[in-house]
């Protein structure tokens, strides 16, 4: 097996749960629960990491790969830089509007939401952008504001980009939101946005 130093690279993700703790290579998708009784053997690893795999959990770290060396770190890092190149991402505003008046919040909250030109000119700018470029993914984020005062926005558009995508295109949404229109059936509404071909 290859002899080098072995650590614990930082996109290893930590939940904890009552019996103990479940590790997720973000890299590639890979889960390990660890029980309470693991966790000195983990700690161990993740703050002096180890110059041969000899355990037992070392073996199964370093084949889910959360046990590394450099040079798998570095492959697993021009992997996503590839993947990124693949990635369109958009931030979009619906509003400057917001139902709250948070103290802390930096934003003024004016009463604009996108007008139908607006709307219509981001179509135009989306249907250009994806039509020229062979993106694998669409990573869409709404801001605001508050976009939940905009649902009809935000489906007009996340309904075009779905139709606008090549098959095979993965399309993943995520929304800034105080939560307090998100209803049942607002939740719904954006739940039936996904594409019918996303994994």
């Amino acid at each position: 097996m290859e002899t080098s130093y072995f650590f614990v690279p930082n996109y290893i993700h930590e939940t904890f749960t009552e019996g103990g703790i479940v590790l997720w290579n973000t890299a590639n998708d890979a889960t390990i629960q660890l029980e309470k009784q693991d966790l000195p053997e983990y700690y161990a690893l993740k703050q002096k990491g180890t110059g041969f795999i000899q355990t037992e959990m070392e073996r199964v770290f370093y084949e889910e790969e959360i046990l590394v060396n450099s040079s798998k770190q570095f492959e697993q890092y021009m992997y996503c830089v590839d993947q990124l190149k693949n990635t369109l991402f958009l931030v979009i505003m619906p509003t400057e509007a917001c139902n709250f008046r948070c103290i802390y919040c930096y934003e003024h909250h004016d009463a604009v939401t996108m007008s139908r030109q607006t709307i219509d000119g981001v179509k135009i700018f989306l249907g250009d952008v994806i039509a020229n470029n062979s993106f694998s993914q669409i990573e869409v984020s709404w801001f605001g504001g508050e976009p939940t005062l905009c649902l009809n926005t935000i489906e007009e558009i996340m309904h075009f980009i779905r139709d606008a995508a090549c098959e095979g295109t993965k399309i993943d949404s995520t929304i800034t939101t105080n939560g307090y229109l998100l209803t049942r059936d607002n939740f719904v509404r954006l739940l039936k946005l996904r594409t019918p071909f996303q994994t």
